[in-house]
């Protein structure tokens, strides 16, 4: 879906976005997000993933099979939820740095900024689709609508990151 690489004074951060196209079948719109960065002279990875069940209605976002936060897909407007709901819901920067034991808050940023960004972008997109279709024709057209606005996600990561190392990921 996007990738994102930044070099910085301090050291490079890798950001990767996959959906899962194998769980569309399930009913699910899954994205995988990975994090590659240096931190002490050593490369470290984070790997979280936004689940998407049709069947419950939820989203959430995990770590290593952990839920961190879960919202509803279901209900509300066809817009995306507001920053408010998605930083009540899930994790802050700070939080998520720590879940992978980084040091960097760059690290909580981008993971924040990715996470959230493909949240948004999934719950407008199973928003969007017919309430009448079944759960897996949902499920695909929802994934088709993320993998489509990939580019709309990467720039939304974009601002996101910005927007957190400004206030030094006090979001």
């Amino acid at each position: 879906m996007f990738s994102q690489s930044i070099n910085t004074p301090t050291g490079s951060y890798q950001v990767f976005a996959e959906i899962v196209m194998d769980r569309v079948h399930e009913g699910e719109v899954v994205t995988d997000l990975s994090f590659i960065w240096t931190e002490d002279g050593e490369d470290r990875t984070a790997s979280f993933q936004v689940r998407a069940e049709g069947e419950t209605g939820l989203i959430g976002l995990y770590h290593d099979d952990e839920n961190l936060g879960e919202l509803q897909l279901n209900g509300g407007s066809e817009d995306a939820p507001d920053e408010a709901a998605l930083d009540e819901a899930f994790a802050t920067a700070d939080q998520l740095a720590t879940v992978v034991g980084a040091v960097d808050p760059v690290v909580g940023c981008l993971i924040k900024g990715a996470t959230a960004s493909v949240i948004k972008q999934t719950v407008k997109c199973w928003r969007a689709t017919n309430q009448k279709d079944t759960i897996r024709q949902r499920a695909t057209d929802a994934a088709n609508c993320v993998r489509q606005a990939g580019w709309s996600v990467a720039w939304s990561f974009v601002r996101r990151v910005g927007l957190c190392l400004v206030t030094l990921g006090l979001d």
